[in-house]
Order: C-alpha cells, then sequence, then structure tokens
C-alpha cells in the first residue's frame, strides 16, 4: 500500500475530521486522496497561521482537525501555535514535509 494511502487511513481512523493544507508538492499525493475520498473536509489555506486559527475554531466547535504544512512554513505560525494553540491547551496535529534538504530541487 502506498505511503500516502496509509498515511490518509491513518488519519481517517484516528477521527480527523477536517485538514487544513498549503499547497505542497512533497504533500500533493496525500492532498489529492484526500480531494478524490471526500471523506475528510479538507479546505486550502492560504498561511500558516491562518490554518491553526481554522484548526482551533473547529476544534473549540468539536472537530477534529490537522494541518498539512512545509517544515519552513512552522516559524510563520510560531505565534500563532503559542499565542492560542498552547496558551489555551487546544490540541492540533502538525504533518510537515521537509523541504531544504541537500540537493532537492524543487521537483519530485
Amino acid at each position: 500500500m502506498d505511503v500516502n494511502l496509509k498515511l490518509y487511513e491513518s488519519l481517517k481512523n484516528s477521527g480527523i475530521d477536517l485538514i487544513l493544507s498549503l499547497p505542497c508538492i512533497m504533500l500533493k499525493d496525500l492532498i489529492q486522496i484526500l480531494e478524490y475520498k471526500n471523506e475528510i473536509q479538507h479546505i486550502s489555506i492560504t498561511r500558516e497561521e491562518e490554518g491553526v486559527g481554522i484548526a482551533a475554531g473547529a476544534y473549540l466547535a468539536g472537530r477534529t482537525p490537522a494541518l498539512l504544512i512545509q517544515n519552513s512554513g512552522i516559524g510563520n505560525s510560531i505565534n500563532a501555535i503559542k499565542s492560542l494553540l498552547e496558551l489555551y491547551e487546544i490540541p492540533i496535529i502538525f504533518i510537515m514535509s521537509h523541504r531544504g534538504d541537500k540537493g532537492e530541487t524543487g521537483r519530485t
């Protein structure tokens, strides 16, 4: 079984019912599975901290969200993570692709 399909099944089986994502070539296969299967609500976002805010609100409304972002984007969301998620003890799963490895060409 494909690793992306395994990850999708694990997310679904763990109760994740909302996934927010930024475009990422390394996560594109997982995002395509989300869109094709349409069993977990998927929302495309434009900034990492936007996703943190939406995920926090969704959690407070009874949802179980996760964020798909690039490792380089974690810095963009530190303030939202510290001042919202940590302060109010809101658990959000982050799945990050690792970008910027030696020899990376930007294509897969």
